[in-house]
């Protein structure tokens, strides 16, 4: 064994080991670790020498090594993961029934997987893997371990972003096989607790809490052992579905690999761009609005709230005044809510009308102007609870969570700052008066919010640029795309050709019907042919009627014999009237004489004819 295949076989190895991991066949405790070790390594002897791979991609060094072999253990834990899922479908079922039956107490440790089991939960289990292994289930892990070679080659582990969301629906799927399995005995015991409610509510003097023990746990063990043949053909068809599972697990990495080609390395067009925005699709950036509300809130700390504190005194004073009245008239009463509204509206419109009008104003400046009702739409891709956990595990979230955890903790490192050099300040308000502290706390408030402004506008910024890069990286086109963009603007080239041709079948067809009208046609002699009309008294000079090469040029001729016009050969003229003049236009003024010369020569013939 050379050096590439001791390093193929390691990472075999890897893959497999971790296969057998986390499969549940391969996890029970009375199988030797040294047996187990023995099987991945025979298994893996027997598969590396089949194993594809790319002699480019191996590497050279341990840290390179190692990278390939965490891909590999990756690749290997998420397969055998998905055979944990479906074994846990069956044992959850059972625990299922524990609850309702009220075996859940009666927990016990299960020594083949080293953890606590309820009594269903373990006889189901048991069943389970009697049934997996009857049905010759094994045989379908290793075969599907071994066939994984052939879909994802070894060094070629490039783990798509679907893989968590696959996962995450097979989980689901096992969910929905646990209540299956388990409904007709919680169905039988649900029945039976609404029975037992209905006697206790007739009669009452019974000690039902005490019955209905024993009874559900008599009605759960004989619904479930009517129900056990059914439920064994069940574990048979989760188990026949499993080799489908992986393989659709399997199907994820081709996918991946066949678009690898055809990456998005196109800047976006236009079009592109333009029908995002129609869509709602925009850079823009959350934080940068936020940042520039923040600004004005606190350009108003600085410049409005001496004048607050001045309005929020004066209606503290006016309500204590008011308080000391004796009676209070009805008029009073509607004079004392209007100023009331009054002094709020002066210190809550100028933070409102701020804050919407900058908010506004930062979202206009980042997309401009845009009038779509496509966002809302109502669309049902919405409610679909997979795509929702795809756009919660993306790496655009990821990238979110990161971004709200660094402005947290920049802000929070700036605030802290900030609050531990004024501590002493706010120690010595203790000795100060009501407006004084009053003082104290709105320059304090004033230079924090300015702080932290300048530090969110930052982050606000950087955000921004996040965005557009972000933006215009996902509307990145492949040269297929635009490609297809083009034949939507411009239509298909196809059939932009064939039309093209029809015009000029069209025109030739018109052409022709000219020929019989003409005065002469005029030969290269062989390859071209035009045809001139010229009536004296009627037009002002000849004009071309037809023209046409070879085979076109030879149809001319035969009209022309057919219908008894002349056919003269002139070489130059031939080619100059073909080249320079267009059908239905007049010879130029430099061909007169050479063009007179040829009508002549027509004239006579039609004369020593007649």
């Amino acid at each position: 064994m050379d050096y590439t295949g001791f390093i193929i076989f390691i990472l075999v190895f890897v893959r497999i080991v971790s296969f057998m991991a986390v499969t549940p066949l391969f996890t029970i405790k009375g199988i030797p670790n040294i047996a187990k070790v023995g099987f991945g390594l025979l298994l893996s002897y027997l598969t590396y020498g089949f194993a594809i791979y790319d002699k480019a991609l191996i590497p050279n060094s341990i840290f390179s090594l190692f990278t390939c072999a965490v891909g590999e253990c990756i690749f290997g834990l998420a397969l055998g993961f998905i055979t944990y899922l479906i074994f846990q479908a069956i044992k959850a079922s059972g625990q299922f029934m524990d609850m309702q039956m009220g075996y859940s107490m009666y927990g016990q440790f299960d020594v083949t997987t080293n953890s606590n089991v309820t009594l269903m939960g373990n006889l189901t289990n048991l069943i389970g893997m009697t049934i997996f292994i009857l049905i010759d289930g094994p045989h379908v892990l290793i075969n599907t371990i071994v066939q994984s070679f052939d879909v994802v080659p070894v060094l070629g582990v490039n783990l798509p972003p679907e893989i968590g969301t696959y996962i995450l629906h097979i989980f689901l799927k096992t969910m929905v096989l646990s209540i299956k399995l388990s409904a007709p005995v919680i169905l039988a015991l649900f029945l039976t607790d609404f029975t037992m409610g209905l006697i206790a509510r007739a009669v009452p003097q019974l000690n039902i809490l005490m019955m209905s023990m024993p009874i559900k746990m008599v009605v759960g063990l004989l619904v479930f052992s009517a129900a056990l043949p059914a439920l064994v053909h069940m574990y048979i068809k989760i188990f026949q579905d499993m080799p489908m599972d992986l393989n659709n697990f399997l199907k994820l990495f081709p996918l991946v690999m066949c678009f690898a080609s055809s990456d998005k390395t196109e800047e976006p067009t236009d079009k592109r761009k333009e029908d995002a925005k129609k869509k709602g699709q925009v850079a823009k950036s959350r934080e940068f609005v936020s940042a520039m509300t923040l600004i004005g809130i606190a350009i108003l700390a600085v410049s409005f709230s001496r004048d607050a504190m001045n309005i929020i005194e004066d209606f503290l004073t006016r309500s204590i005044n008011n308080i000391g009245r004796a009676h209070i008239a009805q008029g009073d009463i509607t004079d004392i809510c209007i100023y009331s509204f009054a002094q709020f509206s002066k210190v809550t419109m100028p933070i409102f009308i701020t804050v919407m009008s900058l908010g506004v104003i930062a979202n206009i400046a980042q997309t401009g102007f845009i009038h779509t009702t496509d966002t809302l739409k109502p669309k049902l891709s919405r409610l679909n609870p997979i795509e929702g956990f795809k756009r919660m595990f993306s790496g655009r979230a990821l990238v979110e969570l990161l971004k709200a955890c660094a402005s947290i903790a920049v802000i929070g490192y700036v605030s802290y700052n900030f609050l531990k050099g004024e501590m002493p300040t706010v120690i010595k308000t203790s000795d100060m008066g009501i407006e004084s502290i009053a003082a104290v706390s709105a320059d304090i408030v004033q230079s924090e919010i300015s702080k932290v402004a300048i530090i969110v506008l930052i982050l606000g910024v950087a955000d921004l640029i996040y965005q557009k890069r972000a933006y215009k990286k996902d509307l990145m086109m492949t040269k297929q795309e635009i490609k297809e963009e083009y034949k939507q603007m411009e239509g298909d080239p196809l059939i932009k050709s064939k039309i093209r041709q029809k015009q000029r079948e069209m025109a030739s067809r018109r052409m022709m019907h000219e020929v019989p009208n003409a005065s002469v046609i005029i030969t290269n002699p062989t390859h071209l042919a035009v045809a001139l009309k010229y009536e004296q008294g009627a037009d002002s000079a000849p004009k071309l009627v037809a023209k046409g090469a070879d085979e076109v040029a030879k149809k001319i001729k035969k009209i022309a014999a057919e219908n008894d016009i002349p056919i003269i050969e002139n070489k130059p003229v031939a080619r100059m009237i073909y080249k320079e003049v267009e059908i239905n236009e007049d010879i130029p003024v430099e061909m007169y004489q050479a063009v007179a010369e040829i009508l002549a020569m027509v004239y006579s013939l039609k004369k020593a004819r007649g």
